[in-house]
């Protein structure tokens, strides 16, 4: 079961109304209430805004969302303790037992919608699917948490291959892999599934394989009910006993580390975790987490600090009445490591997680907002294309600053690459001279005199040996309270040093250095 649009849902907002979550100006979810104006995932913040001026704009936050997440999971356990959370807004459990008990799957999956309902006080906002495997699952919940069906999807026992063929390749966890399918012309599950296995593995490698077998409803992942057998336990004692997120989280970092490394050198991969905290009252708390592509030290510590923000937050019911005292991790799926593809230049190394660990320790002394970190954001000018977030949001090991891929946006205006080295948080008004001493101006996307002079405000002057642009710059027409107009010039001068400068309202300052 899941939701499709729960960073949104998270944030308190009503289905009907127009809201957005966005990211680099770009829409990442959008409510309902958005949608039925037109508005989509990947439509860029200006035209989102220009189709319906109410839209309400969200920053993505994943650990607001995994707080209200936990109001749902306890609606869930009126129905079963084996839940596996996926991320917040998914999650899975069998139903083969429960289905029995309350009187079959369509009974079970219509009583637990009525259930989230009410956990959420609004209708129709989880989409639930029942199949044989996690994709076949995810794909029916999918389509009624899309609104193309008003009820449960219940795919009947071996019927998964049949509900998947006439699907599109699009619906595949693999965004590369589905439009090359695309472009050679296999549109549909059912025709990825019907190419032979042994030439989609020559092909497409392991990874189009274990989609293949996706497509043909051969999911590897079915969640069943094993026997107890020994397991990996890591726990500590919490002294003095903490009744803060940020207080046990450097308890958290450390498990996660100690985790991380165990099951590195023992060769394995763990794709479900187990976090359980203990109460002074004798209370446990437990949640069960899920990665397919296996955690590491960062992605657990990650979903630590979301799980006991949702428990101290006073989400948990009751919540906890005492400080925890003991904080323990179990891998309860582990698997051999088949390894990652590293970047040509290596992946983790030991000076990396050195500094997530003194991040970590410095979080627990600061709180989880004292310690920032940059990330990309998109955008036109030098100090625009990057925000500082929470570090404790970002898996610094596995997480570029800069991602591998940057959002497709034009920014109109903006500077061509090399980025400047130095980006002023002040403004420092400087002149621009031509070579009869008159000011330089910028007149649409014309300068009035060529640069020949630049003039601090303390009395320096340097001769300006070459400049480029000017970079006109027009931002917000629509929005009178924060339109911009502006433009962007580069000069070197004759101290061999470089700058970025912006004219804007007939005034010339310093935006940037170059090194």
């Amino acid at each position: 079961m899941g939701c499709a649009w729960w960073p949104v849902l998270a944030s308190g907002i009503d289905r009907d109304q127009p809201a957005a979550v966005i990211e680099a100006n770009r829409v990442v979810v959008a409510s309902p209430g958005a949608s039925s104006r037109g508005i989509v995932a990947g439509m860029r913040r200006r035209e989102a805004e220009s189709r319906c001026s109410l839209l309400t704009i969200f920053k993505s936050d994943p650990a607001r969302e995994a707080r209200e997440f936990e109001k749902v999971l306890l609606a869930l356990d009126g129905f079963t303790p084996f839940v596996e959370i996926l991320r917040p807004g998914m999650c899975l459990f069998p139903t083969r037992s429960c289905a029995r008990f309350f009187g079959g799957e369509q009974t079970l999956a219509e009583l637990v919608s009525e259930a989230l309902e009410r956990a959420v006080g609004q209708p129709a906002c989880f989409g639930i699917g029942i199949a044989d495997g996690l994709f076949a699952a995810r794909v029916a919940a999918h389509r009624v948490s899309g609104g193309i069906a008003g009820r449960p999807v219940v795919v009947p026992a071996g019927a998964s291959a049949e509900f998947l063929s006439p699907l599109p390749v699009s619906l595949l966890d693999r965004e590369e892999l589905s439009s090359l399918l695309t472009r050679l012309g296999i549109k549909t599950l059912g025709a990825f599934a019907s190419l032979p296995a042994a030439d989609v593995l020559t092909r497409f490698g392991k990874d189009g394989l274990d989609a293949h077998r996706q497509a043909g409803g051969l999911d590897e992942h079915r969640l069943t009910l094993r026997a107890h057998q020994p397991r990996l336990e890591l726990s500590e004692e919490l002294d003095p006993p903490a009744k803060r997120c940020d207080m046990v989280m450097f308890a958290g970092k450390r498990l996660a580390d100690e985790l991380a490394s165990h099951l590195e050198e023992e060769g394995l991969a763990c794709s479900r975790v187990v976090i359980e905290a203990v109460a002074e009252d004798g209370r446990t708390m437990s949640r069960a987490w899920r990665l397919e592509e296996g955690f590491s030290a960062g992605t657990i510590a990650e979903r630590v600090r979301w799980q006991l923000d949702g428990w101290l937050s006073g989400s948990s019911d009751p919540p906890p009445g005492s400080a925890l005292v003991r904080l323990v991790l179990l891998p309860e799926e582990v698997r051999a490591d088949r390894g990652v593809q590293l970047s040509f230049w290596g992946g983790h190394t030991e000076p990396g997680r050195r500094a997530a660990r003194g991040l970590a320790r410095l979080e627990g002394l600061l709180g989880s907002e004292g310690v920032v970190v940059p990330e990309f954001k998109g955008g036109r000018g030098p100090g625009d294309r990057f925000q500082l977030v929470p570090a404790g949001s970002v898996d610094l090991l596995n997480r570029s600053v800069v991602p591998q891929r940057l959002p497709e946006a034009p920014w109109p205006g903006m500077i061509p690459a090399p980025s400047p080295a130095q980006v002023f948080s002040h403004r420092e008004v400087v002149r621009v001279l031509g070579a009869a001493g008159a000011p330089a101006a910028v007149r649409g996307d014309r300068l009035t005199a060529q640069p020949d002079c630049l003039v601090f405000d303390d009395g320096r002057r340097l001769r300006v040996m070459g400049w480029a642009g000017p970079w006109p710059v027009l931002e917000r027409w629509w929005d009178t309270s924060v339109h911009r107009r502006l433009s962007r010039l580069q000069v070197a001068c004759s101290d061999d040093s470089a700058h970025l400068l912006a004219f804007e309202q007939d005034r010339w300052w310093l935006e940037a250095s170059y090194d």
